[in-house]
Parts: structure tokens; C-alpha cells; sequence
């Protein structure tokens, strides 16, 4: 992780009262696309890369996240028992989630990560989401 990234990271866990750095997950853009948005999620000291929709109003279903703070938590999905984590409280939005996925088509709105199951096991079960 670079250095601003980590001193952003460090100031943010100050200032949301976050005590364990792996529950609070930090998302950040880094290359825009027609159809997918690819980003960062910082968690600790571990990066890991995800796509998203691009930026459509927050149209539910075609929208990539509303950029905010939001509380997460692990959770089975009931539409095929796989794990995922919930962001909660999305303005205008439900079911949001963080899931396995490689390719836009994979998501009505989520954050997808490739390497999904790595990510999961290193969160813990519930925390802090920042989208920049």
C-alpha cells in the first residue's frame, strides 16, 4: 500500500473510532470504464481489486454504490447460500453487496471481487465501509 494510502487509512480509523483495521474497508476508484468501474479495497495492510457499474444516477440494478460511509456486516446469500457482505443502509438501494465476480454482468449494482473468498476470510464479521 502506498503511504498517503496508508496514512489516509490510519486517519480514518482514528476518526470513525474504527479499533480493528479489518473492519473497516476503504474503496477507491482507480480506472473508469463504459461499462465497469475497476477499484481498490484497502483492508489493513492488504489491497484487493474489485469492478463496480459505472456511475448511472444510483438506477437500482445498473448504478455502481453511492460514494459515502456505510455499516457492513457477513452474511449468507439467500438466493444460493454463497457468502457476502451487506451494506447496509444505501440511500435509495437494497441488497447491496460486496461478492464473487469477475465481469460486469455478474452485478445489479454490487462490488464484485475476483479473489472473493481471500477477501472474506480477512475481514471481520462486521464493520465500516468508506466508498471515495
Amino acid at each position: 500500500m502506498q503511504s498517503k494510502q496508508k496514512r489516509v487509512l490510519n486517519q480514518l480509523l482514528g476518526s470513525l473510532k474504527v479499533q480493528d483495521s479489518k473492519r473497516l474497508i476503504v474503496v477507491e476508484t482507480t480506472q473508469t470504464y463504459e461499462n465497469a468501474t475497476s477499484v481498490a479495497l484497502y483492508v489493513g495492510s492488504k489491497t484487493f481489486t474489485g469492478i463496480e457499474l459505472p456511475w448511472k444516477n444510483n438506477e437500482r440494478n445498473v448504478s455502481q454504490v453511492p460514494r459515502g460511509t456505510y455499516a457492513w456486516q457477513k452474511i449468507t446469500r439467500q438466493s444460493n447460500g454463497k457468502p457476502a457482505i451487506w451494506l447496509r443502509d444505501v440511500p435509495d438501494r437494497s441488497e447491496i453487496l460486496i461478492h464473487q465476480g469477475r465481469y460486469p454482468h455478474h452485478s445489479k449494482g454490487c462490488i464484485l471481487i475476483p479473489e472473493y473468498e481471500d477477501f472474506h476470510d480477512y475481514v471481520e464479521n462486521k464493520g465500516l465501509i468508506v466508498l471515495l
